[in-house]
């Protein structure tokens, strides 16, 4: 299995060059996996440089983790719900989900999250 960076998952996620995307799927097809240090980066570079929506960011992604191995998926994910329909910075999302799934206490002087975490407090 072939670890693969931020670079390598957007060229899967955007198709932009073909030469590339299909030696990355290829990759992936014979099995990828890749850490979950990547998707803030992945997150950064759709928005800001690519300008994709936050829906569209996080359905790829979760797309894409279908096929790529990374540990922590389902907080991962329910990060990535919670970036598509909020405000939210992808980290902020990071800690509700991992809240909201694991149990976690989360201490933060941001006001907005603070907000946030108690509306789904357990």
């Amino acid at each position: 299995m072939k670890m693969i960076d931020a670079n390598v998952l957007l060229r899967y996620l955007l198709q932009d060059i073909e030469e590339q995307y299909n030696i990355v799927k290829e990759i992936i097809e014979e099995g990828a996996c890749t850490i979950p240090e990547v998707i803030p980066e992945l997150v950064y570079v759709l928005s800001g440089i690519y300008e994709v929506k936050r829906e569209d960011i996080s359905m790829g992604i979760k797309m894409a983790l279908e096929d790529v191995a990374v540990t922590d998926k389902s907080i991962i994910k329910t990060a990535l719900e919670i970036y598509s329909e909020s405000g939210f910075d992808y980290v902020d999302c990071l800690f509700i989900a991992r809240n909201r799934v694991l149990k976690e206490p989360v201490f933060t002087f941001d006001k907005k999250l603070k907000k946030q975490l108690k509306e789904v407090a357990v």
